[in-house]
């Protein structure tokens, strides 16, 4: 499901402004680009493991839109998700689960 950073300041009790500087103090990226990178990873994760279809990954990984991870997957890592696993085939690289 989505997530925002207004959520997370909130359940912590901080205001938002507040928490997003300290996030990106901490960690050194922007909650936005945290929660980008946490998804693409898992994303490529699914893909390189699994035999599930990219629609139920990107959902998986909390994108109803499959069109919207799909681009948004490309931007990232250079090649679309089906490219990818297409890749990960033709080098012998994935799982068969």
């Amino acid at each position: 499901r989505d997530i925002t950073v207004e959520q997370i300041a909130e359940a912590c009790n901080l205001n938002r402004t507040y928490f997003g500087r300290m996030f990106k103090k901490a960690l050194g990226v922007s909650f936005k680009e945290y929660v980008l990178d946490y998804r693409m990873k898992q994303a490529k994760e699914q893909i390189e493991r699994t035999n599930r279809s990219m629609r139920d990954i990107s959902s998986r990984v909390g994108y109803e839109d499959y069109f919207q991870f799909s681009k948004i997957f490309k931007k990232v890592l250079g090649v679309s998700p089906t490219e990818y696993r297409a890749e990960l085939r033709r080098t012998g690289k994935q799982s068969e689960k």
